[in-house]
């Protein structure tokens, strides 16, 4: 869900959000090429809702979120993850994994204090913020293990951290990746 602000979303904000989108899923087909994978390990698969500001004024509160998707005939169990972009440019605030309308949930507010229509670099720095960051929490990495938000100053970009240290790559070489592999990192069954 984007929420429009049409000081900072733009005039097409699916758009531009729906681009940044598909940069995140390049990144992650790109990994699994550059590893010999045959396919990417994740793929996120979006349906995306756009919002007046009215529709939510209170997008901390999972009610409030719930009934604007339902006003959009949607179900909030109906998805995996609920993600929710509000880019107010009256509000600074940085994002967060949790929960929403009973839903396991990212959020993604106005981190860099933006007052003007945002480009697709800001666009693509949300997403990464979102899909790189922010849902890695859901996986389980820790919030204090983050050593930027805007990336890494480890040289694993576009990703947060190693992919090693999610189990995306094949430490033990047999070919494959060890969160797929029945005997990980070598260990016998």
């Amino acid at each position: 869900m984007v929420v429009r602000h049409p000081d900072t979303a733009g005039p097409d904000p699916l758009s531009m959000w729906v681009g940044a989108q598909g940069e995140v899923n390049q990144h992650h087909a790109r990994f699994a090429s550059a590893n010999g994978y045959a396919a990417p390990l994740v793929v996120f698969a979006n349906t995306n809702l756009l919002l007046e500001p009215g529709e939510l004024a209170a997008p901390e509160n999972q009610n409030a979120v719930a009934a604007a998707i339902k006003a959009h005939r949607l179900s909030p169990i109906d998805y995996d993850i609920l993600m929710l972009i509000n880019i107010d440019p009256a509000h600074s605030e940085g994002g967060r994994a949790g929960r929403l309308a009973g839903q396991r949930s990212v959020y993604v507010g106005n981190f860099s204090h933006w007052t003007r229509a945002l480009s697709p670099q800001d666009w693509s720095a949300i997403a990464r913020t979102a899909y790189q960051q922010l849902m890695a929490y859901h996986w389980g990495w820790q919030t204090d293990w983050t050593p930027t938000c805007g990336g890494t100053r480890l040289g694993h970009e576009p990703f947060i951290t190693s992919p090693r240290l999610f189990g995306w790559e094949d430490v033990d070489g047999d070919g494959v990746p060890e969160i797929m592999d029945e005997t990980p990192y070598g260990r016998s069954r």
